[in-house]
């Protein structure tokens, strides 16, 4: 697992995220492109599973 639920509160209102929720990396909601790509959330999720990997830079 790559974190742990603290706590199961209401999202703040803010002005740099609408929401946030718990989604499979097969069923992604929209993102802000600019920011995150699925192909790296995606990547992040096979790197979570085999850490044998090792990381990825740019």
């Amino acid at each position: 697992m790559a974190c742990d639920l603290l706590a199961d509160t209401a999202h703040p209102g803010n002005t740099e995220t609408l929401e946030s929720g718990w989604f499979s990396p097969d069923a992604l909601p929209p993102l802000s492109l600019g920011r995150n790509l699925p192909e790296l959330v995606r990547r992040m999720v096979v790197l979570a599973r085999q850490p044998e990997l090792g990381v990825d830079l740019d």
